[in-house]
């Protein structure tokens, strides 16, 4: 890697480095070969002196060169697709945090949005791609997703009351059973305890919610 004067680290080197402080240099335009550096804008020319446009692997790195050649960083859509390349240009993938938020690009730099799983933990990423945390509405179903973003399930206790979301993340409502014990979950998702009226009815819930 190489870092320029104001210290930000560049794209890896392929072939000679011409500009590196950003001087215009005499010469044919055929000397310029892998990495440039023309008035402050990284370009990459192939071993006949064209420079490169789209994208380009380079020692095994992906980067986005626009249609004028000049490498690009941030967010890039292409394709109607958005990629992520860090400050040096490299395409990113996995996790990502950007002013704050996290981002999930795929092994092909592909942000992603919607449901996605990681590891083994389903996450919940919005239309713009950013992921979420705490109570999220997908399709009508209530999810709880925790402070790291990863999806809950089973008995969560959440400001102080206990909501119930199954195998799928869903949170659930009404009458449900577990362990052969019945428990009665309110329309917003909490364990009902005490006396509680269904349906007409009275029901007598324990103060670990179990129907006595």
């Amino acid at each position: 890697m190489v870092e320029d004067l104001s210290g930000v680290v560049n794209p890896e080197i392929e072939g000679r480095i011409i500009d590196l402080k950003g001087d215009s240099l005499p010469g044919d335009i055929s000397d310029r070969k892998g990495w440039v550096k023309e008035n402050g804008t990284w370009y990459y020319y192939d071993a006949k002196g064209k420079a490169q446009t789209g994208w380009s692997k380079v020692k095994g790195t992906w980067y986005y060169m626009d249609n004028t050649g000049a490498m690009q960083t941030g967010w890039e859509k292409v394709n109607g697709t958005w990629y992520y390349m860090n400050n040096s240009g490299a395409m990113q993938t996995g996790w990502e945090k950007v002013n704050g938020t996290w981002y999930y690009m795929n092994n092909s730099g592909v942000m992603q949005t919607g449901w996605e799983k990681v590891d083994g933990t389903w996450y919940y990423m919005n239309n713009s791609g950013a992921m979420q945390t705490g109570w999220e509405k997908v399709n009508g179903t209530w999810y709880l997703l925790d402070n790291s973003g990863a999806m809950q399930t089973g008995w969560i206790r959440r400001a102080g009351s206990w909501y119930f979301t199954d195998k799928s993340g869903a949170m659930q409502t009404g009458w449900i059973e577990l362990d052969g014990e019945w428990y009665y979950l309110h329309t917003n998702g909490r364990m009902r305890t005490g006396w509680v009226k269904i349906d007409n009815e009275w029901y007598y819930f324990s103060g670990s919610g179990d129907m006595q």
